[in-house]
């Protein structure tokens, strides 16, 4: 009701006044040069049209300036997507728990996929026969496990097996999830980045990485420095320790859930 009552103030009663002054004046002088050309009445209902028409706009104009918001908020939240049940057959995927369609999953088998591909910006493009394009982002969650599982029959240049080539090529070991994935200043399974000067040691740096990934929402669940049940896409370092214990990182899933 607020919203609704500034618009009539900020957008509304504006055009209202310019109107009625603008009528105000052509009556004026109407009446001063009493010109023939000029029809006093015909001429005020021009202007009555034509502020309908200014109003109109101006309505629209807020209704879609709203709505290309609400689109632009969504569509954002809607490209970080969930890619579950990757397989030889196809994969599900789901948007973020950030998103309004959260709840919803959808299905993609690859026998009803025309083609795939990436775009310059190495978002993951499918086209599904007689159905609109899919955009995967690359930000989304299992994103290089469906690159890899994708059939080559699918794929209508060397592009994505070349980008996988690249990606998987002089990997080392993260020291805060102890995969062999880190590459340029990042790890492509935890997403740590390199030592942050925020903190006063790269140890305390790793430290606080660490608790953060191995934290756990579920208290009773089990801290597992080594599991490598869940992960199909990097190797685990068997060299690999962690620098945190499993009491710390409970007592930090404690304090943060």
């Amino acid at each position: 009701m607020e919203q609704a009552k500034a618009f009539f103030k900020e957008k509304i009663l504006p055009v209202i006044g310019i109107l009625g002054v603008l009528s105000i004046l052509t009556k004026i002088i109407s009446n001063y040069f009493e010109s023939k050309l000029l029809d006093s009445i015909a001429f005020l209902s021009f202007l009555a049209l034509l502020g309908v028409v200014l109003l109109t706009i101006i309505l629209f104009w807020e209704i879609y300036s709203n709505i290309k918001q609400s689109r632009f908020t969504i569509n954002m939240l809607d490209n970080i997507n969930v890619l579950d049940n990757i397989n030889e057959y196809g994969f599900e995927y789901h948007k973020s728990i950030y998103s309004e369609k959260k709840n919803k999953v959808f299905k993609v088998l690859w026998k009803e996929v025309n083609y795939c591909k990436l775009n310059s910006e190495r978002n993951l493009i499918i086209e599904p026969i007689g159905n609109s394009k899919i955009i995967i982002s690359k930000s989304s969650i299992n994103w290089l496990s469906l690159l890899k599982q994708i059939p080559q029959s699918k794929q209508i240049d060397p592009q994505i097996p070349d980008y996988l080539a690249e990606t998987f090529s002089d990997l080392k070991t993260c020291q805060v999830c102890g995969y062999i994935a880190y590459k340029n200043s990042e790890c492509l399974n935890c997403r740590t980045k390199k030592f942050d000067k925020v903190f006063e040691t790269e140890i305390e740096y790793m430290k606080e990485e660490q608790l953060d990934w191995f934290s756990a929402m579920d208290k009773e669940k089990k801290v597992d420095f080594y599991s490598e049940e869940e992960n199909t896409v990097f190797k685990l370092d068997q060299n690999w320790k962690p620098i945190v214990t499993e009491e710390e990182v409970i007592a930090f899933s404690k304090e943060n859930s």
